[in-house]
């Protein structure tokens, strides 16, 4: 008989973590499911700590592929799964041991194509935790709701994370196979997202679970800089960027600009955030002003900050107005003294 749920789990020199993880779904009071691990080209101590745990317990199925990226390792885990529901779990994150059987028991007695639920996210800075806060994505009371009301609320609640993530959900393998539903190899940002947009229109029922089920951890240590940002990182982030706002066009029924407005600041968020990174990182001068100003003088970014200019001021305060009127003006100059200060 095939398994209830297929755990998919990717894994590329997590030997830190992966103990954590597997032993998180080991101890789950449903039992009607299968875990398979693809370690994505491994160079550390993963592979041996994988085989130690794939020989406690018949249900564990390793596959080991070279490098490729988590959405080489998901969608490998994707087409060999063989569960009724799939479910990712990222192997420095950690599941609660009733996480399975909320979820499923849930989603069959509706029938639901995904079953969600809150989330948990912890901050571990220097091997300490930091900050541990509970996240619940959906606004509703009731433990189904059609997938009309679902897409409605994802326009709605888009910046609570609802759609980033495709960790800690359940998706019917039958309709992810049905519609050929698979991650995007070509992109590393994001990944996600393009997922969940891609699924959703499917969903007629989703189980919603009122309890923070999946744990996020998010390490860092202190004083580290901004991520490095490479050079095609915000054009990656304007395609995201246009893939909602289609989502949006076809299934936000109530306030559309609402919706364009939401991911308009978000877009000038992020482009600080990549300004932010290009200037921090260790590169020549002339290397950081060429990609500050490419992204200065994209066009879906420029008519983002004409949207948000007005209101900018009232909704993020006085030094964005000026960081948003900078870049408006492609004083890509200015721009990097800023960032460069501050």
């Amino acid at each position: 008989m095939k398994p209830g749920i297929s755990i998919v789990v990717p894994a590329y020199n997590c030997e830190k973590y992966i103990a954590a993880c597997l032993e998180s779904i080991m101890v789950q009071t449903f039992r009607d499911y299968e875990v398979l691990v693809v370690d994505d080209g491994s160079t550390d101590h993963t592979e041996d700590i994988l085989d130690e745990f794939a020989k406690t317990d018949r249900r564990i199925r390793l596959f080991r592929q070279e490098n490729a990226g988590p959405s080489a390792a998901r969608n490998t885990g994707i087409r060999n799964a063989a569960g009724e529901y799939i479910m990712f779990c990222d192997a420095d994150d950690t599941i609660t041991p009733h996480t399975c059987e909320a979820l499923y028991s849930e989603a069959e007695k509706t029938s639901a194509q995904l079953a969600l639920a809150g989330h948990m996210a912890e901050i571990i800075q220097d091997g300490e935790s930091v900050c541990l806060k509970e996240y619940y994505p959906l606004c509703c009371d009731t433990c189904i709701i059609s997938g009309e009301e679902l897409r409605n609320q994802i326009s709605k609640r888009f910046e609570y994370g609802i759609a980033h993530s495709v960790c800690g959900k359940l998706f019917r393998r039958e309709c992810l196979e049905k519609n050929h539903i698979l991650f995007d190899e070509t992109i590393d940002i994001g990944e996600d997202l393009l997922f969940n947009l891609s699924y959703l229109p499917y969903v007629e029922r989703c189980s919603w679970v009122n309890r923070c089920l999946y744990h996020y951890y998010y390490r860092s240590a202190s004083g580290s800089l901004a991520t490095r940002v490479q050079k095609d990182t915000f054009c990656k982030k304007v395609r995201l960027y246009h893939e909602a706002i289609r989502f949006f066009e076809a299934y936000h029924t109530d306030d559309l600009g609402s919706a364009r407005h939401m991911m308009n600041r978000r877009l000038f968020l992020e482009a600080k955030e990549c300004i932010r990174g290009t200037v921090k990182q260790n590169d020549s001068f002339r290397n950081v002003i060429r990609q500050l100003k490419r992204i200065l003088e994209n066009s879906t970014l420029q008519a983002a900050l004409t949207e948000i200019q007005s209101s900018i001021g009232e909704e993020l305060g006085l030094k964005n107005v000026l960081i948003c009127r900078m870049m408006q003006k492609r004083l890509v100059n200015c721009v990097y003294l800023l960032f460069y200060l501050f």
